[in-house]
């Protein structure tokens, strides 16, 4: 997979016409515009959404590498606690998913 646009995005309405949404990258280059698919009134919605794309990819990566940084000591410590375990493990798996999601993997 290419590498996606650099962030960090931004929601951009256009002037001239305010049922109009796209998306712009850090230098003001439009990355993606909403359709006429899109109701208006959702399009401010979804273009903050897009926009959020590469944050929410690099928040995923960093809780990602946090979690594999945990060694055995504390995987033995986890494993006394298997309710927080448990919820950790899911919290990992939704977060992996939706990292590799959002680099086509």
């Amino acid at each position: 997979m290419s590498e996606h646009t650099v962030g960090p995005w931004k929601a951009v309405q256009q002037a001239s016409c305010s049922a109009f949404w796209w998306v712009a990258d850090a230098w003001g280059k439009k990355v993606c515009g909403l359709s006429h698919s899109v109701r208006d009134e959702d399009k401010k919605v979804v273009a903050n959404l897009i926009a959020a794309a590469p944050d929410m990819l690099a928040a995923c990566e960093a809780v990602l590498a946090e979690f594999d940084q945990w060694d055995d000591e504390e995987e033995e410590e986890r494993n006394a606690g298997c309710v927080s375990r448990n919820k950790s493990v899911r919290a990992y798996r939704l977060v992996k998913e939706a990292a590799a999601k959002a680099k086509g993997e």
